[in-house]
């Protein structure tokens, strides 16, 4: 079980901490003014494609998905740079 990041209601749904970690870094490249409205709707998105799947763990993948297709059209342009931005962070560590 876990806390739901916008709700802070307990859910059944695990989230991998790395799902946890990609969400909350991602969404905080939103305006304040979107956030909890996206990080809501995300959140019960994630959670229902996971029960389609036949699982209660929610992977970074999923979380990812859920997320850009809760934001605006307009803002999604600023998730893939946070997401840029991420994975070059992460090319960086690995040299």
């Amino acid at each position: 079980m876990s806390i739901h990041v916008a709700s802070g209601q307990v859910s059944k749904m695990y989230w991998t901490d790395e799902a946890t970690e990609l969400f909350a870094e991602l969404v905080a490249f939103l305006p304040s003014s979107l956030r909890l409205k996206v990080e809501e709707e995300a959140e019960t998105s994630a959670e229902r494609i996971t029960m389609e799947r036949g699982s209660q763990e929610i992977v970074a993948e999923v979380a990812l998905y859920a997320l850009m297709d809760s934001t605006p059209m307009n803002m999604r342009g600023r998730l893939m740079e946070a997401m840029e931005c991420r994975i070059a962070a992460r090319a960086d560590d690995r040299r």
